[in-house]
């Protein structure tokens, strides 16, 4: 039966049932006797297949395992498997290759097309190869000789895998025994799997890029502390005595960086003195000043006295215009003057 007239049946069925319960009865009663049941769990299971690739654990190898075994288990068929090309296109190679008797996959074979043109002409113009008598039709019948009669192979249902606009590989579908007049459901199913194939695909390149931008944003981040540490770098000037030239601007990663990396020294080299000089920052607003402080009591909470030096006229109008309390800290207009003042508290 083809597709047309199961589809005219199907809305036949539909049409004199007697309510939309017992329409979805029926119509599924008369799927399964025309052996479409088998055909429709597989589908079913394909939309399984979109929700997977989702998981954190989805890999390209597995999700192109469980396409053959879908493709051998609802198609009844001896073997099944995913084949792609490589870059040149002169050869394909097996990517996976499920055997339905002992539920085993493999990988690895190849076929070079050049040994096989009629074949990949032939597949590479339709959107599924249904060969009921894979020994005798004359787009498979190159496999005859060196593999169908070795194999018992009597029938093949094969699709082209699409990407790009391009042909990028194939499914394919061996039945052994006799030849095997292929349903227009079974040739939709292996189209379908063809698709999914494609989109793992192009799955696996999105999470690669997805991988790649990761690093890439790490990398920048580990770059801008990197290159806020050096433009605020924490110098031991003298024997336990710490000074952090500010200069540039003083974003929040720079701030970060700068606390992080003086509390660190502060700690580790058991710093009495830490000298903060304004000298180089480029101006001076609302959360520098913020900044400012918390460094400061930060500093100060571990025991070690603090200097604020490189207060210029600008940077003290700053201040006081942006309400900044500077009563308590301990303010120098110069690096050295603060300097000094630690060597006087020795």
């Amino acid at each position: 039966m083809s597709l047309a007239e199961r589809a005219a049946r199907v809305a036949a069925i539909a049409r004199a049932a007697t309510s939309d319960a017992d329409a979805a009865a029926q119509v599924m009663a008369a799927l399964k006797s025309d052996g479409g049941d088998a055909v429709e769990a597989g589908l079913t299971a394909l939309l399984q297949l979109s929700d997977d690739r989702e998981r954190d654990d989805w890999t390209l190898a597995g999700a192109f395992a469980q396409i053959s075994a879908l493709a051998g288990e609802v198609l009844g068929v001896a073997r099944a498997g995913v084949w792609l090309f490589a870059a040149d296109h002169a050869a394909i190679e097996c990517a996976d290759m499920f055997e339905s008797a002992t539920r085993t996959h493999s990988r690895g074979a190849m076929l070079e097309r050049k040994d096989f043109p009629i074949y990949f002409d032939a597949l590479e113009a339709v959107r599924v190869l249904a060969a009921d008598d894979a020994n005798e039709d004359p787009r498979t019948r190159e496999f005859s000789a060196i593999y169908f009669k070795e194999h018992g192979v009597a029938a093949t249902l094969d699709a082209p895998v699409r990407r790009r606009g391009g042909f990028a590989g194939l499914i394919c579908c061996e039945h052994v025994g006799r030849p095997r007049p292929w349903r227009d459901d079974e040739k939709m199913f292996v189209a379908a799997l063809a698709d999914a194939v494609t989109i793992s695909l192009e799955t696996a390149e999105r999470r690669a890029a997805e991988q790649d931008l990761k690093h890439q944003l790490a990398l920048v981040e580990a770059q801008q502390t990197a290159i806020a540490r050096l433009s605020s770098p924490v110098l031991e000037v003298w024997d336990g005595v710490l000074a952090v030239p500010l200069i540039g601007g003083f974003n929040a990663e720079r701030r970060s960086a700068v606390m992080e990396a003086l509390l660190d020294a502060v700690s580790r080299q058991r710093a009495r003195h830490v000298l903060l000089d304004l000298t180089g920052v480029d101006a001076i607003d609302t959360a520098t000043a913020d900044a400012l402080i918390k460094l400061v009591h930060a500093v100060r909470l571990l025991g070690t006295h603090c200097i604020v030096s490189g207060i210029t006229p600008e940077v003290a109008q700053a201040l006081v215009g942006l309400g900044v309390d500077l009563s308590d800290l301990q303010t120098t207009r110069t690096l050295k003057t603060a300097l000094e003042l630690c060597m006087r508290r020795r």
